[in-house]
């Protein structure tokens, strides 16, 4: 996995971008966006690279960026009373638009002017593809949006970029296309007549008529304007599954402050005043239980229901130390990007990692210069996989 780093930009929370490919063993390029430090972006070499983003997905969310050749633009009408349940019908003036199935297609809303809808359609099994890569690989989206709705909405005419080996083309709120530069003549040679191109990147040379905005680095560029507009791919069959951990340590500590208030005033209560306290008391225990774990099962007993709840979240923590570790380790783990990760094991202070390759080959990758508060010992486990231990000193790990 390379990277470099980037000026600091500023955000509400920290978010990381994936771009996906849309085959199966090509690059995946990536943004980090922190709250607060300096931004990182890079490259994996392919899809079953991605678990290399585990530390930065730990305190992140993460949005997908779908590939505009994947997806299917259209502007279709629905005559009367529309509700969330008619999307599929939705699907059906795209038939002569698409190759395949259209009920193999996932729809999704981004604009409604009267019985007009302007929809993003992709394919139910592409889909359902790219979030099984992420799923092999310990991580979950939150958002996926077509890359090129993430590029600054025009206001007249188009906007444009280069992201990789392609150009984002945005032509309206609602729409755009992708093309790498053999394919942009030949798409824009099709339009009888085209608007004014106003490009974030250098221009094609061939294209002298296009006007040149000030030149932006594109990974900052789609963050902000992935962070401007709502669109959102999964949803319906493809909605994310909801979180189990709890919303930090500060929360555990709310509830089991809660928890022993309620344990040590009620015996004492007594009169009708202290039974109105113990009331209130037991009303705000059902409250915080009900909002903070809406999919648990209703306790016989309020209280003890939150201690229960405590200790389960407790042990879906992220151990202390892990994402220290992991980010003090990173110029060895750099050094065998590649390399395919079989397992990852956290055993107090000591990382352990099982690679797919053999002892020798691994010693000559890593890199001789790892900081010197780790301590690096491989292993052969045969001729194909080495163990590698890696101990070191960490500090508890920042929410």
């Amino acid at each position: 996995m390379k990277f470099m780093l980037l000026k600091k930009n500023k955000s509400v929370a920290d978010e990381l971008l994936i771009a996906l490919p849309i085959l199966a063993g090509q690059p995946i390029s990536w943004y980090h966006q922190p709250h607060q430090g300096e931004a990182q972006e890079g490259v994996l070499a392919d899809e079953t690279a991605l678990h290399e983003l585990l530390p930065l997905a730990a305190t992140s969310q993460i949005t997908l960026l779908i590939p505009a050749k994947s997806v299917l633009f259209n502007t279709v009408t629905f005559n009367g009373k529309y509700r969330r349940q008619h999307l599929p019908a939705l699907a059906w003036p795209l038939e002569s638009f698409c190759p395949g199935e259209v009920e193999q297609l996932h729809l999704t809303v981004i604009q409604r002017q009267g019985a007009q809808f302007s929809v993003a359609a992709v394919d139910k099994s592409q889909l359902q593809q790219w979030l099984g890569w992420l799923q092999s690989a310990g991580l979950t989206a939150i958002r996926a949006l077509p890359d090129v709705l993430a590029l600054p909405s025009p206001t007249a005419g188009w906007t444009a970029a280069r992201f990789n080996d392609s150009w984002l083309m945005r032509q309206s709120a609602v729409k755009g296309f992708s093309a790498d530069e053999e394919e942009l003549g030949f798409i824009l040679g099709r339009y009888p007549s085209l608007p004014a191109i106003l490009s974030y990147s250098p221009r094609p040379t061939n294209e002298p008529t296009w006007l040149q905005k000030a030149e932006q680095p594109i990974w900052p560029l789609l963050a902000q304007g992935a962070q401007e507009n709502s669109i959102n791919l999964l949803h319906g069959e493809f909605t994310p599954p909801r979180a189990t951990k709890p919303r930090g340590n500060k929360l555990l500590a709310a509830l089991a402050a809660l928890y022993l208030l309620t344990w040590v005033i009620q015996p004492g209560l007594t009169g009708y005043r202290a039974q109105q306290q113990a009331d209130r008391i037991d009303e705000k225990t059902q409250q915080l239980y009900r909002e903070n774990f809406p999919d648990a099962a209703i306790p016989q007993q309020w209280i003890s229901g939150i201690a229960q709840q405590i200790t389960q979240r407790e042990k879906g923590i992220t151990p202390p130390g892990l994402l220290a570790q992991l980010n003090t380790a990173m110029p060895v783990l750099h050094s065998l990007k590649g390399v395919k990760t079989e397992a990852m094991e956290w055993q107090g202070e000591t990382l352990v990692f099982t690679f797919n390759l053999a002892e020798a080959e691994l010693l000559s990758r890593l890199s001789p210069q790892y900081p010197e508060t780790l301590s690096i010992t491989p292993h052969s486990l045969d001729q194909q996989n080495t163990r590698l231990t890696i101990k070191g000193v960490h500090h508890d790990d920042k929410n």
